[in-house]
């Protein structure tokens, strides 16, 4: 890791915050774009949304951060920024596809997190403490380098 925001997002992640909602509120705050309903939007995200084991959530919250900083608040009339998000948001799934071989939670952990045997694996294993860090830094710093230019 490299940025701020990646070590913000990985110490509210250690403090209890589920993946998606470490990176949605460690980035909201580093971008000056903080508020008390920030974590709340991105809970059913972690554990790949709702502990389904689709998209990572450190994923969901880049995502959430890539609308705070590029999205639309006017609906049809801004088609163009909504595009560009879109095409934003494929890069960074190209990229972390790339970096970690897929997107998808059960995949990355191998663990079925709908599971009781799927959670006790996930702590067993510690999946938490090495790689969603891991995870959540790479999307930290993405949306920190995309907001710096």
């Amino acid at each position: 890791m490299k940025t701020r925001s990646a070590e913000r997002a990985i110490k509210l992640f250690d403090t209890g915050f589920n993946c998606a909602e470490s990176v949605l509120f460690g980035l909201s705050q580093e971008l000056g774009r903080d508020s008390s309903i920030i974590p709340r939007i991105a809970t059913g995200f972690g554990g790949g949304i709702g502990r389904s084991g689709q998209t990572c959530g450190a994923l969901t919250g880049a995502i959430m951060t890539i609308g705070l900083l590029k999205g639309c608040d006017k609906g049809e009339e801004e088609s163009e920024k909504r595009n560009a998000a879109y095409e934003t948001v494929r890069q960074m799934l190209s990229g972390f596809e790339e970096e970690f071989g897929n997107t998808q939670c059960r995949i990355l952990t191998q663990c079925d997190l709908k599971t009781q045997e799927g959670q006790s694996k996930f702590r067993r294993e510690g999946i938490r403490k090495n790689l969603c860090p891991k995870l959540i830094g790479w999307c930290a710093d993405y949306v920190t380098d995309l907001a710096e230019k």
